[in-house]
């Protein structure tokens, strides 16, 4: 009991006293660390629960297996700012590589966070082919609306696939999933 007993002060919990409401929010970072940790060996019933190690070497004090979940893994750094780790998105034969993402805790309940890929679909002769060309560029942005995908035609081969990487609500940020990112284009629909 005593190494869950640290990991819980690491999360700022303090088990003397009743939660508050950022007693709560921490908890809930703790048990969404915790469940989305791929590191994590619970055994079967009656097995002991092993936490990884943290290491100095890890990014941002993170523990090795956030670096494992990418777009899913919320951490908060030495300054007290909340991050999204960051991840590779593939489309055609362009990598791109998207740093760690600053998050809003502050933003409403209800407001989503996605990456815009911006992109040049496959064309020959005057015909969409399947496929990406290349990645024309990656922005953020936020909302309460996600825009709709831009399907790429003959006359305006540059498209756009809209990627929710999560959402806020009660203070924290709810991740839609964990890993890498691939896209691609067939003719009339985006897919990613």
């Amino acid at each position: 009991m005593s190494g869950f007993g640290s990991d819980l002060h690491r999360f700022g919990l303090d088990p003397e006293s009743p939660p508050d409401q950022a007693q709560w929010a921490n908890l809930c970072r703790f048990i969404r660390a915790l469940v989305n940790n791929p590191s994590l060996n619970m055994g079967t019933e009656n097995s002991e629960i092993r936490f990884p190690e943290f290491t100095a070497a890890s990014p941002r004090g993170a523990n090795a297996a956030a670096v494992d979940c990418p777009f899913g893994y919320v951490f908060t750094d030495d300054e007290d700012n909340t991050w999204l780790r960051g991840g590779v998105i593939t489309g055609g034969p362009d990598n791109e590589t998207i740093a760690d993402i600053a998050l809003d805790l502050e933003s409403a309940d209800g407001t989503y966070l996605w990456l815009v890929v911006a992109f040049t679909a496959n064309s020959e002769d005057g015909v969409i082919m399947p496929g990406v060309e290349s990645i024309d560029s990656i922005t953020e942005g936020s909302g309460t609306t996600v825009p709709n995908n831009v399907i790429p035609t003959i006359s305006a081969p540059a498209g756009e696939l809209v990627m929710v990487l999560g959402y806020y609500a009660g203070g924290m940020f709810i991740p839609t999933g964990c890993g890498h990112r691939r896209f691609n284009h067939c003719p009339g629909t985006v897919t990613g």
